[in-house]
């Protein structure tokens, strides 16, 4: 669905030209109108249009003054223009701006919807030579970004769109955007109205998240353009809910890097921060650095051990001597950080078990530790929350086969030594290919990956609780081959584990 605004000077004309045609039947939606040419350029600013009618004749700026304004902020915008002059000069005006028909008042219905309809054809057109573009220049620098290509080779495949990101000082943000169901694909749009408007480059990656790189540009520009960016999003019907992270300038090929994983970390502050907050900035984020030490003095391994053998009583125990230093710990931070620790202690441990995803479930529990009003109240949350794995894991193994049960607490023991789907069929005398079957139909997932994903996960915890070498830690979970470990961290975590641990290491000293 395409946008069209109408600017007339005569408010009966406005009102007919909405219902001359069915608008919708051909694409179209009108998403407001202004009875002069200044009032139609403040408006337009703040909105996406693709095709704006306007009639010549008006007072404070005309339809012409208004097209050659617009063509500087919407380059790509299409123009109609409406007259009840036949005047040569409007028209040779009109045909130097790019128009795309001229059409005499009163308008001919038949001319207006074939007019219409051969510029929808062009906007498809262009979108599709703008997808064309955009999915080749985000790849190279979304593969740049997660150095997977070199610098040298990000520059051949960038020379052609007159991009330098090698050279220049770099600032990044990225957006997390949610839009409304029936918006989902206006996300392109969105992206063009950002690069238009804010003058920077706007990469999608993999998972939808807006990458906002500015070159050559001071923070304080770049904060300015963050806060437009927040009042257009903030009056857009399409956009559901949104949330800005904005990192550090930086100039070195290293910094950029460090820069740009940072920013990524600080999209994790949006579970802790006030509600309504829609911007963190790496400032905002120091308030939140003792939260790093504070969860590296817990036992995780500990805690999931007690989960997984289902001991209720020993998990009570561990959580509420946990929450003790919290309760003994009294400063005007202690409920953020108690917030802050929870959610990632319920990240940590849901991330380490194999079970399914429930989104609204996900939400809930998340907002119930936001709106906690007290420590005993969070406290009670998390052994609610913990209790409810626990019930899930108890239905889980009920329904298992009692070889995979086996199979699996045997995993959770052993995942550090050679594990494979020959070596398990040998220790519990079954068929191999009848085991790697049965595996993935009773647990959901292929064995390779979920040993792998588990592997990882106990990677982390001794990258964070530990000084050992990334290799060492490699060998300890389970990879004989630190490449091959490396290679499946990065596949599963986007940076490597040196990269993975001095971003936490330095969110701590932030």
């Amino acid at each position: 669905m395409y946008n069209v605004f109408l600017v007339d000077d005569e408010p009966f004309i406005i009102e007919g030209m909405k219902s001359i045609i069915n608008w919708e039947d051909i694409g179209l939606q009108i998403i407001g109108h202004a009875y002069d040419g200044e009032e139609a350029l403040k408006t337009l600013q703040t909105k996406e249009c693709d095709i704006l009618l306007t009639d010549i004749m008006m007072p404070q700026m005309n339809g012409l003054e208004l097209i050659t304004a617009l063509k500087v902020i919407k380059p790509h915008m299409k123009y109609i223009v409406l007259s009840g002059y036949q005047e040569f000069e409007y028209v040779k005006k009109g045909i130097s701006l790019g128009i795309e028909n001229y059409l005499l008042k009163p308008i001919d219905e038949e001319e207006l919807a074939a007019t219409l309809r051969n510029t929808i054809e062009k906007l498809q057109q262009l979108q599709h030579e703008d997808e064309d573009y955009y999915v080749l220049r985000d790849n190279a620098i979304w593969r740049w970004l997660n150095r997977d290509i070199s610098h040298q080779e990000l520059k051949k495949r960038l020379d052609i769109y007159d991009l330098h990101l090698h050279d220049s000082t770099l600032v990044f943000a990225i957006v997390q955007l949610e839009l409304a169901a029936d918006h989902r694909g206006e996300r392109s749009g969105i992206r063009k109205w950002i690069e238009e408007c804010l003058g920077c480059l706007c990469v999608i990656n993999p998972e939808e998240e807006m990458i906002l790189i500015w070159l050559s540009k001071r923070p304080d520009e770049v904060e300015s353009d963050l806060h437009h960016l927040q009042m257009n999003l903030d009056q857009k019907q399409e956009v559901h809910d949104y949330f800005i992270a904005l990192g550090k300038e930086n100039c070195s090929a290293d910094d950029i890097f460090l820069s740009f994983y940072r920013t990524r970390d600080l999209l994790k502050y949006r579970f802790v921060i006030s509600e309504g907050t829609k911007l963190i900035l790496e400032k905002d984020a120091e308030k939140f650095s003792e939260t790093t030490e504070m969860i590296r003095t817990f036992n995780f391994q500990e805690l999931l051990k007690q989960v997984l053998t289902g001991n209720h009583c020993e998990v009570e125990k561990w959580i509420h001597s946990a929450f003790d230093q919290f309760s003994e710990r009294i400063s005007l931070d202690t409920s953020q950080l108690a917030k802050s620790f929870s959610i990632e202690l319920m990240s940590t441990i849901r991330s380490s078990l194999d079970l399914p995803n429930d989104l609204m479930k996900l939400a809930k529990e998340t907002s119930s530790v936001l709106q906690a009003d007290t420590i005993t109240e969070l406290r009670n949350v998390v052994i609610a929350f913990l209790k409810n794995l626990m019930e899930q894991i108890k239905n889980r193994n009920d329904q298992m086969s009692p070889i995979i049960h086996s199979v699996l607490q045997y995993i959770q023991t052993s995942y550090h030594e050679e594990l494979s789907l020959k070596t398990l069929s040998q220790k519990f005398h079954v068929n191999t290919i009848y085991l790697g079957q049965l595996f993935q139909k009773e647990v959901g997932s292929v064995f390779s990956d979920y040993i792998n994903q588990l592997r990882i996960e106990k990677a982390k915890m001794m990258l964070k609780e530990s000084h050992l070498k990334s290799g060492e830690i490699g060998k300890k979970v389970g990879y004989s081959d630190s490449t091959y470990f490396y290679k499946q961290f990065k596949k599963s975590m986007g940076v490597t584990p040196t990269e993975w641990r001095a971003l936490h290491s330095y969110e701590s000293q932030s």
